[in-house]
């Protein structure tokens, strides 16, 4: 329905513009780690992974429309198993006048392994994971340089395991932002977060000011920070900061990004509320133009909502942490075909039970062969 509305509103006459999309994606994997579980280890296996990914982009005057889904087939040959995993995501942007932007996202996700879940500051279950996202925004520009923008956002997370409950994530923000100077933003967030996991139920509203600021033409840094006040169906409350801090280089020949932060989240499907310590670095060198080598890392420590074991020293058998590296290399051999290779472990500590994220090492090695037909 919202698609129809946006197309009419176009006008018969407003041109627009198809963008198929087509890939095909296969993937070796020699995957060597044990989970710790309830039941037996599981060690390092071969795996095969085919995934076709089918889009569809629509371009109009005044909105852009993008939808994509991708099947993924994991054949385990270590065990023999196999996995079928859906993915699918959806954007749209609508501009009503010059004025005010409106934009929609929505996100499904269904994996049998949810390293590859895109969840900063958590730890992994042990178990196939539902992942749903949503959302919905508006941007109105008052003058050149004072804007406002409102979001809705939703999460679900829900551990396919005998009778666990979803975790749900509801979180409504507006933000007033002003312009100081060509390089300089400065502006105010108001955010409040409802936590679900079946009958659990916690409250967290937060004020907020964001500064962002361009270094250079290349380099650009983006804070954010405030309080956060938390309130929980079980009695536990308190006040917990909230700090978000991004620094980005995004050049031609290389880009790389610095991330840190503390925060409340949600939808984890282990419980309403976690708080979530998370830095990441990351960076990408194009050495030719068919040639292309990147690196991560990424720590992460979280446990209950707002404070407990948070301080050095307080850390019971709930915080769970871990860290994750990888590095790749990839090779476009022509417009059509890339060859990629990547290395990388996984380690993680915390409480072992089948939802909870439990100790584990894994040292992955894949070779990637991606065929692009249309983009």
């Amino acid at each position: 329905a919202l698609c129809l509305v946006v197309l009419a509103s176009t006008g018969a006459r407003a041109e627009v513009a198809l963008a198929p999309k087509l890939k095909l994606s296969l993937e070796e994997r020699y995957d060597e780690g044990t989970l710790l579980t309830a039941d037996t280890p599981v060690a390092g296996q071969l795996m095969t992974r085919v995934s076709p990914e089918l889009g569809l982009g629509l371009r109009g005057r005044t909105f852009v429309l993008r939808g994509t889904y991708a099947p993924n087939l994991l054949a385990r040959h270590g065990s023999g198993d196999v996995t079928l995993d859906h993915r699918v995501r959806f954007d749209l942007e609508k501009r009503l006048s010059r004025t005010l932007l409106l934009g929609a996202d929505a996100e499904a996700l269904r994996v049998s392994d949810p390293i590859s879940l895109p969840r900063p500051g958590f730890g992994l279950p042990q178990a196939p994971v539902l992942y749903l996202r949503a959302g919905a925004s508006a941007q109105v520009a008052f003058t050149r340089r004072l804007q406002l923008r409102g979001r809705y956002g939703f999460e679900e997370v829900r551990v396919q395991a005998s009778g666990q409950e979803p975790g749900l994530l509801h979180q409504p923000s507006v933000e007033l932002t002003y312009l100081l100077s060509r390089r300089s933003t400065l502006g105010v967030e108001c955010r409040t977060q409802f936590f679900l996991f079946g009958e659990e139920q916690a409250l967290a509203p937060s004020v907020g000011a964001l500064w962002d600021y361009r270094l250079t033409r290349t380099m650009r840094l983006d804070v954010r920070g405030g309080p956060v006040w938390f309130r929980g169906a079980d009695g536990q409350s308190g006040l917990a900061p909230r700090l978000a801090l991004a620094l980005t280089q995004r050049g031609r020949r290389s880009e790389w990004s610095v991330a840190l932060g503390h925060d409340l989240l949600g939808a984890s499907g282990l419980e309403a509320a976690r708080w979530a310590d998370f830095a990441s670095v990351s960076g990408g060198w194009s050495f030719t133009r068919s040639l292309r080598g990147d690196a991560a890392a990424r720590y992460f420590r979280n446990g209950p909502a707002p404070d407990l074991g948070m301080l050095p020293g307080t850390a019971d058998g709930r915080v769970a942490q871990g860290y994750a590296l990888g590095v790749g290399l990839e090779w476009q051999l022509n417009a059509a075909f890339l060859l990629r290779g990547t290395l990388s472990r996984i380690q993680q500590v915390g409480p072992g039970t089948l939802t909870e994220p439990g100790s584990m090492t894994r040292n992955i090695v894949s070779i990637h062969a991606v065929l692009t037909a249309w983009e």
